[in-house]
């Protein structure tokens, strides 16, 4: 489970608490399409460690998905975009 790799528990709920679990670690994030949807993909020093799959509803993040198992990561359709 991503969010236990990451240090928190399986469900967080509420922007500042959101905010609060991925401060600090969002340095090797880049905005990508996961299977053909807005998302973020982590990768330092190009390795894929996670991967983000974004739900948004009238201009707001309502629901992040969070794939940090290998086997997972690799069945995912992932193209980074560029800034």
């Amino acid at each position: 489970d991503a969010a236990i790799a990451l240090g928190g528990s399986s469900e967080v709920c509420g922007a500042l608490d959101v905010a609060k679990q991925f401060a600090g670690r969002a340095r090797f994030a880049q905005a990508a399409l996961v299977n053909g949807a807005i998302g973020i993909v982590v990768a330092p020093r190009g390795r894929l460690r996670l991967v983000l799959g974004l739900t948004i509803e009238h201009g707001k993040i309502v629901a992040i998905n969070a794939v940090a198992d290998p086997a997972h990561l690799g069945q995912l359709n992932l193209a980074v975009l560029n800034a």
